[in-house]
């Protein structure tokens, strides 16, 4: 994982999400109002992107829109099965 690339970053080997959020946390904790509105709309692009990503990835799965439409109509009808009746090992 690349380690912080400004000068005044501490370079630290960031190994976990927990240290990288901790990181994170600190540097959200200095910025002021107008530099802490321009990071949230940062961070609201990228889990957006990421999101689009994801998506893009299941439409581009041969057939997974027509079943996805085809569980949601069986879900409203009621033709579902409760996992407990599946899987009694979970």
């Amino acid at each position: 994982m690349p380690t912080a690339r400004y000068a005044n970053a501490p370079q630290l080997s960031m190994n976990t999400t927990d240290e990288i959020r901790l990181q994170v946390k600190q540097y959200v904790d200095r910025l002021s109002p107008e530099r802490l509105r321009v990071a949230a709309d940062f961070l609201a692009y990228l889990a957006e992107s990421e999101s689009n990503e994801a998506t893009q990835e299941l439409l581009e799965i041969p057939g997974f829109v027509e079943a996805f439409e085809r569980g949601k109509q069986d879900v409203a009808a009621g033709r579902v099965t409760d996992w407990r009746k599946v899987r009694d090992d979970v």
